[in-house]
């Protein structure tokens, strides 16, 4: 039994590694998608987010809907190691954030990812506390750029402690 669990598993991290890896015919808004990520999030540089949002982008958030600039700010804040300059009064500063994509699929007009976020916490009542959690985005796209986001979270049990 033990056998088939290790053949399982291998197979497993296999299919994961194509779900994750660009095919050369990805569909337009998954590879749209995925470089947003890698750019924005992985490399930790919101200064490129423009390059991938439509300026008419929609964060499918709790109203009121904020400006794309302080999206972007935010991040960047986010990004900050150590906070500086405008990230340095934002609380959710994460100087160890990585986030790795754990599946992407879609076609032209849209895109789920789902991505791993790990880290700790620099700042706020959570300082120096682990998180470990995954998101869930859908993107549409439009001409070209991200047009909507919509986002979901499945924290993990630990995250906070």
């Amino acid at each position: 039994m033990k056998k088939y669990l290790s053949l399982g598993a291998a197979f497993a991290a296999l299919l994961n590694s194509f779900a994750v890896a660009q095919a050369a015919d990805e569909a337009s808004c998954v590879a749209l998608t995925r470089a947003f990520w890698i750019n924005v999030f992985d490399k930790r540089n919101a200064d490129v987010a423009m390059d991938y949002l439509s300026p008419n982008y929609i964060q499918h958030v709790a109203p009121p809907q904020p400006p794309i600039s302080e999206w972007v700010d935010t991040w960047r804040g986010v990004f900050a190691t150590p906070p500086t300059g405008p990230g340095k009064d934002f609380p959710e500063a994460q100087s160890d954030y990585k986030t790795e994509i754990v599946s992407i699929v879609g076609d032209e007009m849209f895109a789920a990812l789902r991505a791993h976020d790990t880290g700790h916490w620099d700042a706020g009542p959570d300082k120096g506390k682990a998180f470990d959690f995954h998101y869930y985005d859908i993107f549409r796209c439009e001409n070209g750029k991200l047009a909507e986001h919509w986002y979901s979270e499945d924290p993990d049990p630990t995250v906070g402690k």
